[in-house]
């Protein structure tokens, strides 16, 4: 038996019916040890009854805010010692801190239980994330509720044992059958549930602005759904008081839960949330969900039953419960159901699996834990001894690809098989729109990850740094600050280029001495032979590695060429909704297709570059009359990206400013044909005539007449598209992506 100490501020009734279960197990003797007070907004008065052992440390609580406390705990060492656990569980706060030096000393087991994700470190202080770091180097194992926050850690650790167990309530008080289902989607008005504290980080005033301006828009509604809002907080939201919204305040036991049942879409705006239980609540009581990207669950969730939405954004939630609503009852019910399937997932006993997988874990080296290194769980001491590669890479968000690829490079068990891995993540932009943009946050950032930079090449003196150089423009001259460190401490370097513009960058005698600088004695990473030229002034063809980007199969043995569909073929366009990559190109190239008279239906999928881009789009729509040939659905993830792809018949992608997008992988993977231009090494990509079509940079009447061609050939279509995903299997998958790098770091290593 395993005496386990599990760190909690304080007790909250939904963890309950986990840590009995868990107490129940005969592999553990479970203790809770509590060192703070709930917040003011914590109303809790319902708890179960506990089969587990409880212990109050001496705490000084200071209140910080409407959301939090400030934890003082006096004894908590003491208490530890004298319960002696032998595994502890703690999330890495000030608990985790005490927790960390008692294991320290006394060689217990730490399992960090962590929920942070990249959108809401990003709030941290940097006090916060270096005493974070080291309690993560410290962890022997952790636990996280979702992928997000697995994604988050592997940034620290790459090979870490990390056990899921998924935030969970006591789902008898929520589940409703599918015979409640039907009755409750049968009649009566649709209600749409907001439960959450009332406060901005909730995105609550976003919803009643998205809703009031839908109600404006289609007046209709007012008699087919009404909002419900359930939650306290410090806003005030008097004007947006109305007859379709009904605030509830705190809700407890029977109405909370009988209000859930008879919710039909749930909705759930935060800017930013670690993993909310009221997803979890939702999805048993049978909803269709809208999450924003800001919400940690989401990837996990929103499969299928409803939508996902950008964060922060009162026109995007406005778009998705316009898109809900306008669905007949029969399909709202279908992805209800499908919330009943997803549901289970996130029961008690799926927890409880991953507490007992994180407790009952092989022990590994303390020493080489306390050192930041990681043996495998079977203890291979060879792995001491693989050489170290730091990768300073760009990590989501916002997403593109670049940080797709980083991302890809840090999750990959290839790599960590043959390396050893360790992540200093850059985050120069929060989404897309901030892209470019200078903020007083971003210098900070920078002038941080310069010092953890640092500080790493003094105490640990990496092998190789795998850096993703930026090449061109403002961000480059900031790269510079990261390379005068790496030459400072003569640690070899290896730049990964995503991009390209060096030519034109290089435009004088000082320019062109600051790139052969930085890139003297350096390897070089480039993603196609063609692109050796944007390079040529100051990078020798003996420094370059070429390589081409690979992206993971969304279909593996599961693929089957699209059949001939009815209606007519629709274009997709996948891809950040920026100017540069052919947006408006492709709408007048479009409305040549309709003075045609061909038949088609355009799909653009993608997050807004700004506002003003949003706007001058819905104006030439309006002008050349396109409004019923096209449809902007916002962003796609998951298998909502996949059936969107799955949907299509041609991809179009227009870019006359990239240089390997990886949304022309991402169509040849699921057997579209590829109208493109010939930018970049996009020619090494698509085959002419092959797999897809390539047309002039701005060149709408090329562009038109391609689509045409594949418009109006079945045959063609199926042709192109099948031989696309050929080559995508053969040259561009992850596996093939992973393996080309791991010959790369070895050469690299080997100089």
């Amino acid at each position: 038996m395993n005496r386990v100490v599990i760190l909690q501020k304080y007790l909250a009734p939904y963890r309950v019916p986990i840590f009995n279960a868990l107490a129940s197990s005969p592999e553990v003797e479970l203790t809770l040890l509590y060192y703070g007070k709930p917040e003011a907004r914590r109303k809790w008065s319902a708890f179960p009854d506990r089969d587990f052992s409880e212990v109050q440390t001496r705490c000084l609580s200071l209140k910080a805010g409407y959301e939090k406390n400030l934890e003082l705990p006096f004894s908590i060492f003491r208490d530890l010692a004298r319960l002696r656990p032998e595994v502890i569980i703690c999330a890495p706060d000030n608990g985790g801190i005490a927790a960390y030096f008692y294991a320290k000393r006394s060689g217990a087991r730490l399992c960090i239980w962590s929920e942070a994700i990249p959108m809401t470190e990003q709030k941290t202080s940097y006090l916060k994330r270096n005493l974070r770091r080291t309690l993560y180097q410290s962890a022997e194992n952790f636990l996280v509720p979702g992928s997000l926050a697995e994604t988050y850690l592997r940034h620290f650790r790459p090979e870490a044992d990390i056990y899921r167990a998924p935030n969970a309530i006591a789902e008898e008080r929520f589940c409703i059958g599918m015979d409640e289902l039907s009755q409750k989607f049968s009649a009566g008005r649709l209600v749409i549930t907001f439960s959450g504290s009332l406060i901005e980080r909730k995105g609550i005033r976003l919803l009643l602005e998205a809703f009031r301006q839908l109600l404006k828009e289609r007046p209709a509604l007012r008699e087919q759904c009404l909002l419900r809002v359930m939650g306290t907080g410090p806003l005030d939201l008097s004007d947006y008081q109305d007859s379709n919204v009904e605030f509830n305040g705190f809700c407890e036991t029977e109405l909370y839960f009988n209000n859930f049942k008879e919710s039909h879409i749930f909705v759930l705006p935060s800017l930013h949330d670690n993993n909310p239980l009221t997803v979890v609540e939702g999805l048993f009581s049978g909803n269709v969900m809208l999450l924003s990207e800001g919400v940690g669950n989401h990837p996990e969730a929103a499969r299928g039953n409803g939508l996902v939405v950008p964060a922060n954004s009162a026109t995007e939630l406005k778009r998705g419960l316009n898109a809900i609503l306008t669905l007949p009852r029969m399909e709202l019910q279908r992805l209800a159901a499908i919330s009943l399937e997803i549901a289970p997932e996130f029961s008690v006993a799926r927890s409880v699996d991953g507490f007992l997988a994180a407790i009952c874990g092989a022990r590994t080296d303390k020493t080489a834990l306390r050192h930041g290194r990681y043996l495998n769980a079977v203890g291979d001491k060879k792995s001491k001894k693989k050489p170290i590669i730091l990768c300073m890479i760009h990590l989501p968000p916002p997403v593109n690809g670049v940080t797709v690829m980083g991302e890809q490079v840090v999750n990959s068990q290839l790599l960590r098989e043959g390396f050893h891995l360790e992540v200093l993540p850059l985050h120069s932009a929060s989404s897309i729109a901030d892209v470019g943009k200078f903020r007083p946050a971003k210098f900070l950032r920078i002038v941080y990850q310069a010092w953890e930079l640092c500080r790493y090449c003094l105490m640990r003196r990496p092998t190789l740094v795998y850096f993703t150089l930026t090449p061109n423009g403002k961000a480059f001259y900031r790269d510079l600050l990261y390379v005068a460190i790496m030459r400072l401490f003569r640690i070899n370097r290896l730049y990964h280029l995503h991009g390209k513009g060096i030519s034109k960058a290089v435009t004088g005698p000082l320019a062109a001495a600051l790139y052969n600088w930085a890139f003297r004695s350096a390897q070089v990473i480039l993603l196609s032979p063609t692109l050796y030229e944007d390079a040529a002034q100051v990078v020798k063809r003996s420094q370059c590695h070429f390589l081409a980007n690979g992206i993971s199969d969304p279909w593996a043995e599961s693929y089957k060429p699209a059949v001939g569909r009815s209606g007519p073929p629709r274009i997709l366009f996948f891809s950040n909704l920026v100017v540069s990559k052919g947006l408006f190109v492709l709408l007048e190239a479009l409305a040549l297709l309709k003075e045609r008279g061909v038949l088609f239906h355009a799909t653009f999928a993608g997050v807004w570059e700004s506002p003003a881009v949003e706007k001058e789009f819905g104006r030439i729509v309006q002008e050349k009359g396109l409004q019923k040939l096209i449809e902007v659905c916002g962003p796609k993830y998951g298998d909502d990206k996949r059936r969107t792809f799955a949907g299509a018949d041609i991809m179009v992608f227009p870019s006359y400013n990239d240089a390997y997008p990886l949304v022309v992988l991402e169509a040849m993977s699921h057997g579209l044909p590829v109208v493109s231009t010939l930018e970049g090494a996009i020619p090494d990509m698509v085959l002419e005539g092959e797999t897809g079509f390539l047309v002039p940079c701005r060149d709408p009447l090329i562009l038109a007449e391609r689509l045409s061609l594949l418009v109006i050939d079945l045959v063609l279509r199926e042709r192109l598209g099948q031989a696309g995903r050929k080559r995508y299997v053969e040259y561009f998958t992850s596996e093939v992506f992973e393996r080309n790098l791991a010959v790369i770091f070895t050469k690299c290593l080997s100089v």
